[in-house]
């Protein structure tokens, strides 16, 4: 098989697994909920642009920040798979064009993304840093040339070794961009625009006569690519079971006294529950982050009907991720030995869950006090927390376990 044919071939197979779970994870629940999401930032974002009068002295700095986050945004595809340095070793001098071929839709991928995140900062270079309307093109512009650089460095690295060096790849894709942007920021966006182009014009250079002298690193290329998909795998176990993601497990004996308090120590469930939901990386790992970004959320967004929403709403996707506990354990033999009912495990995790949706109640109103906190409005959010977990716990998670069973 041609080297052109074998890139479209795993780019195929490789939407067609997207699409499987993409599928499981944007059900209509979901995708509700993110639509709320989204539009109570957007809201919030623009309620905090209508507050900025004139540049702010922090605005720069903070833009420098963001705008050299989204370059880090986009990592090169290459698709490689684990029997390849065998099979297509035979064909290493004609793998740059697979690899080109990589490059250009991963640098498609990583442009768009690119693009709607620029577009979304712009009305804050506009008002909080006071660029005027040529220079944020001129930046934008500027933004795509480094995403282009940024991913020709990573084709680069693939061939010479120099580049995998921690230094390199810090220089290369850290301060390097670092750099041109606070040159845009701060000095010119013309000036940044000119030297994006002269080393991205460099940067094609520099790929053709590396391919040239060089041979691909297989091993490194493997690897890149294994990690990419774990984290892509791992985002989809957040939301439904991936059978190539294994979680793993850790005492943490300073959290023995929450295990104690979650369930109870002397029925099975109880004791397994508490124990695979703290000491487990994936599941307790995620409920903390989304507690904390709601925590954000919530303390950002002005007092209203839209906080009371994202504060429901925040609830709602931690119970969603409690669901993936349930079957934690249905593998292991004993749990079929010991003399349990499926009653009695419904009636531990409905314990467990409820217990660490207060928890993340109390946390998501703690986060809701501001300086001037609207006490109505947090009686209201008391209230909707209190009937939420009641009817997530006894309505919602007992048909969703009870489907499992």
């Amino acid at each position: 098989m041609k080297m052109s044919k074998l890139f479209q071939t795993r780019l195929q197979a490789h939407f067609s697994m997207l699409f499987k779970y993409w599928k499981l994870v944007f059900n209509d629940h979901f995708v509700i909920a993110l639509f709320f999401m989204f539009g109570a930032l957007a809201y919030g974002y623009s309620q905090a642009l209508d507050k900025i009068k004139s540049p702010v002295w922090w605005g720069k700095p903070l833009a420098l920040v963001v705008l050299l986050l989204i370059v880090q945004l986009g990592r090169l595809a290459t698709l490689v798979e684990k029997p390849d340095p065998v099979f297509l070793l035979p064909q290493t001098k004609q793998i740059n064009r697979y690899l080109n071929q990589a490059r250009n839709y991963s640098l498609l991928m990583a442009e768009l993304i690119t693009i709607a995140c620029f577009a979304v900062l712009s009305p804050f270079l506009a008002v909080g840093v006071g660029m005027n309307t040529t220079s944020i093109i001129l930046l934008g512009i500027s933004m795509i040339g480094l995403k282009l650089i940024w991913m020709n460095w990573s084709v680069v690295a693939l061939f010479d070794r120099k580049w995998q060096r921690s230094a390199y790849d810090f220089n290369a894709k850290w301060l390097d961009p670092a750099l041109l942007i606070v040159i845009g920021l701060y000095l010119s966006a013309v000036i940044t625009v000119v030297i994006t182009i002269i080393v991205g014009l460099s940067s094609f250079y520099l790929i053709s006569n590396t391919q040239k002298s060089n041979v691909l690193d297989w091993r490194t290329a493997v690897d890149q690519e294994a990690t990419r998909m774990q984290r892509i795998y791992r985002f989809f176990n957040m939301f439904t079971d991936v059978p190539s993601v294994q979680g793993t497990i850790h005492r943490r004996r300073y959290l023995d006294w929450i295990i104690k308090l979650l369930g109870n120590q002397k029925t099975t469930y109880g004791y397994l529950f508490s124990r695979g939901l703290v000491r487990g990386a994936d599941i307790s790992g995620l409920i903390a982050r989304l507690t904390i970004v709601g925590m954000l959320i919530v303390f950002f967004i002005p007092q209203g009907w839209l906080n009371v929403i994202v504060f429901g709403l925040f609830i709602y996707l931690v119970s969603v991720q409690l669901i993936s506990l349930y079957g934690q354990f249905d593998n292991s033999v004993f749990v079929h030995i010991y003399p349990v009912t499926e009653t009695e495990k419904q009636t531990e995790f409905r314990l467990i869950a409820t217990k660490v949706l207060v928890v993340v109640t109390v946390c998501l109103l703690v986060g809701s006090i501001t300086q001037k906190p609207d006490w109505m409005m947090m009686g209201i959010k008391f209230v909707l927390g209190v009937v939420e977990v009641g009817v997530l716990s006894t309505v919602y998670l007992k048909g969703r376990i009870q489907s499992k069973a």
